[in-house]
């Protein structure tokens, strides 16, 4: 399956796109790879240059693509400067410099499902070490 992300966005982001790998079966996704059209070296060769920018199992080393992976995910992003830099340059489609994403935002909008989920995580999950059960148990009570 093809995704089409950011093709002609104009936010200082290379275009790209996205080939997710399913299981036919489940139709769970296995993963999926971004790819790139790098306009620096395009522009230097005169010919298209797209490039495979990651995997998103091999690149997060994760398990599998399930929600509680993904949330791991996104809890660990809260915290791990490498980690956060590497996911900037990925979103970007590996445009360099990566322009600074607002991390909190980021992470709250990858944790939350609902406007009042991610208005409560704004104001008082990051930059804290809240775990997400303890998020989760205090937004539920919010609702």
């Amino acid at each position: 399956m093809l995704c089409l992300c950011h093709v002609c966005d104009g936010q200082g982001t290379n275009p790209m796109f996205r080939f997710f790998s399913y299981d036919r079966a489940t139709l769970k996704v296995i993963d999926f790879k971004q790819y790139w059209f790098n306009l620096t070296r395009s522009n230097e060769l005169k010919t298209p240059v797209w490039e495979m920018g990651y995997s998103m199992k091999r690149n997060y080393n994760l398990n599998s693509l399930d929600p509680s992976d993904i949330m791991d995910l996104s809890m660990e992003l809260a915290y791990n400067d490498q980690l956060w830099e590497s996911f900037q340059v990925n979103y970007k489609g590996g445009y360099v410099p990566a322009p600074q994403l607002d991390r909190n935002g980021t992470v709250c909008h990858l944790l939350s499902t609902t406007y009042q989920e991610y208005e409560y995580c704004q104001k008082n999950a990051f930059p804290s070490a809240m775990k997400y059960d303890q998020w989760h148990q205090d937004v539920e009570k919010i609702l």
